[in-house]
């Protein structure tokens, strides 16, 4: 009798564990929603984020930063299929120091956390690390930076003139060129001339660990010091570079400059001052 009794509350268990794994867990016909896929927690703080609504917005976080964008329509095809399925995630507690995934649907009334599945987790993972590397690209110059130690007060020759343009293209290639630097060179007969930055060279980027890797491949100018390995902190109108050196112009020696800060040249050229910290 016992066994009896047993046995059929482990089979009411079983189905309703099966239930609720086979439940759909949106509400058909949401008219406004909001869908966000984060990164959290590990041994130091951490947090990434995509964030896609219901009209396309799509925004990628790092914190207080956020790059903004818009979601194309085979991805927002995908969520709108991924919802119609969608079931409800199972409690869970992340490890000390784990770091950990959630899937989180908002909208009027509702929050729910959602299971993820490895091809919707893929897909999101791969749309914030795509929109990383597209809000790199374009023209920035050097607004500003911050010494590695503190100083009453810079010499002359401690200072070296900022970087006038930081070109990053979407082929993985960038160019460097300093104030009052680089040169005009003549193209064919009758054509205008071209105009050479110092130097270039290639880059990529690991947008999930904030790491920059750049390489100096040639240029008119050698840059002095040059050490391409450091991180990056973006957002949609300022590019922060840490711990890497994009080479020494004038100075007779490397500067004590452990991060610089870019914006991008499309905002006002008398806007263009030099903060010194």
């Amino acid at each position: 009798m016992n066994f009896s009794r047993a046995f059929i509350s482990v089979a009411i268990s079983c189905a309703a564990l099966v239930s609720f794994a086979n439940a759909q867990a949106v509400p058909p016909n949401l008219k406004t929603w909001t869908l966000e896929y984060s990164v959290d927690g590990g041994n130091t703080p951490y947090h990434r984020a995509v964030t896609v609504t219901q009209t396309g917005g799509l925004t990628v976080s790092y914190f207080d930063d956020r790059v903004t964008g818009h979601a194309s329509p085979e991805l927002m095809a995908k969520i709108t299929d991924f919802l119609k399925v969608a079931k409800k995630a199972r409690p869970f507690a992340p490890g000390q120091d784990q770091r950990y995934a959630s899937l989180t649907l908002t909208a009027p009334g509702l929050a729910l956390e959602l299971e993820k599945p490895d091809a919707i987790s893929a897909l999101l993972s791969q749309t914030m690390n795509a929109t990383t590397q597209k809000a790199l690209i374009g023209s920035w110059w050097e607004s500003e930076w911050k010494l590695c130690h503190p100083a009453a007060q810079l010499t002359a020759e401690q200072m070296d003139p900022p970087i006038q343009i930081l070109a990053l293209r979407d082929d993985g290639h960038f160019s460097v060129t300093w104030q009052s630097g680089g040169a005009e060179s003549p193209g064919r007969p009758g054509e205008p001339f071209i105009w050479m930055p110092d130097y270039s060279g290639s880059y990529n980027i690991s947008p999930d660990e904030d790491r920059i890797h750049l390489v100096f491949e040639s240029g008119i100018r050698s840059p002095r010091d040059f050490s391409g390995d450091g991180n990056f902190e973006i957002d949609d109108k300022k590019l922060v570079l840490r711990n890497l050196w994009l080479g020494t112009y004038k100075a007779k020696q490397k500067p004590d400059i452990c991060e610089m800060t870019f914006k991008r040249t499309d905002e006002p050229v008398q806007a263009r001052g030099r903060a010194r910290q």
